[in-house]
């Protein structure tokens, strides 16, 4: 089993495709948060202000599965 494993690994080595957590080094592009909202203080003090009037705050999916709110029709608008 242990040399099956380690052919598997060398396999992904060279293809380039072993993954590790490694911390990426330069600006990330890869995550879903390239632009680093998930820190901006102001998105912050948004979301804060929002909770604190019981404003519906969530990274949902689609509005077809989780349902349409007019204020996201303002925002598109």
């Amino acid at each position: 089993m242990l040399d099956r494993l380690s052919r598997e690994l060398k396999t992904l080595r060279t293809a380039d495709q072993l993954r590790d957590l490694a911390i990426p080094s330069g600006i990330q592009l890869g995550s879903n948060d390239y632009l680093g909202l998930s820190t901006h203080p102001r998105l912050k003090a948004a979301i804060r202000r929002a909770l604190d009037e019981d404003e519906r705050v969530s990274s949902t999916g689609s509005r077809l599965l989780s349902g349409n709110h007019q204020r996201w029709e303002n925002l598109e608008a």
